[in-house]
């Protein structure tokens, strides 16, 4: 049984869950931006490797960061409804931190390699630019995320 009081969890559920909804949101709407562009012409080839690798990766970060949103919300209202109970979080609700983190961490990983092949649509230079700029930001954030992951 968990001894933690479930006061502790709400908070910390419901920054993670708002944090990874904002970014979730961003990463849709750029997908969504990429595609609209592509979608006002009749030329098959305009949106080449580089924008479908960029739209793509940010889609599938917008699901993740969703996915991880959804789960810590649900378990915010958990925590909440045991802490007026004066009860204790269920433990099968805090083991579902770790997949809900997975997921997180997986979408800002395909957020930040959607940034990084989005510079590639306009051009070589700017495609080196946001790569470089995508893999120090994303190693950056997992060493920082990695501190706190347990």
């Amino acid at each position: 049984m968990n001894d933690t009081p479930p006061e502790f969890f709400i908070e910390a559920f419901r920054q993670l869950g708002s944090i990874s909804a904002v970014l979730g949101g961003l990463a849709f709407a750029s997908a969504a931006a990429l595609l609209a562009v592509g979608a006002v012409t009749d030329d098959p080839r305009a949106l080449g490797r580089p924008a479908s690798i960029t739209a793509g990766a940010a889609v599938a970060s917008a699901a993740c960061l969703i996915v991880s949103a959804l789960t810590w919300v649900l378990m915010t209202v958990h925590a909440a409804g045991a802490a007026a109970a004066g009860q204790r979080i269920l433990e099968q609700v805090v083991a579902l931190n770790r997949p809900a983190s997975l997921a997180f961490i997986t979408g800002i990983i395909l957020l930040f390699v959607s940034v990084g092949a989005s510079g590639w649509v306009a051009s070589r230079t700017l495609g080196i630019v946001t790569s470089a700029v995508a893999v120090l930001s994303g190693l950056a954030s997992l060493l920082i995320i990695f501190q706190f992951v347990r």
